[in-house]
C-alpha cells in the first residue's frame, strides 16, 4: 500500500492499493503503480547518490535538470 504524502486517513485502506488526498481516494493498484514507475525508470534517469554528491556531480545534476525529473534511488 501506498499513501501519498499530506493524505488525510479516516478509514480503513484495502490491501494492494495506491491513495492520496483529502478526502483519501484510491489512484490505482499497488501493482499498476509498480509497473509504470519500471517502465518511466527507463525513459528517465535514475541516479544512486544522496542529494549532496548530486549536487557535486555535474553529470547527474544535468541529467535530471536537462529531463526535468528522475529517481533517486
Amino acid at each position: 500500500m501506498v499513501i501519498g504524502a499530506g493524505s488525510v486517513v479516516a478509514k480503513d485502506i484495502p490491501d494492494n492499493v495506491v491513495v492520496a488526498g483529502s478526502p483519501l481516494r484510491i489512484l490505482c493498484s499497488y501493482d499498476d503503480y509498480v509497473h509504470k514507475n519500471e517502465i518511466l525508470m527507463q525513459e528517465k534517469p535514475v541516479i544512486d547518490l544522496c542529494p549532496a554528491q548530486i549536487m557535486q556531480d555535474q553529470e547527474s545534476k544535468a541529467k535530471l535538470i536537462s529531463n526535468g525529473s528522475g529517481y533517486l534511488l
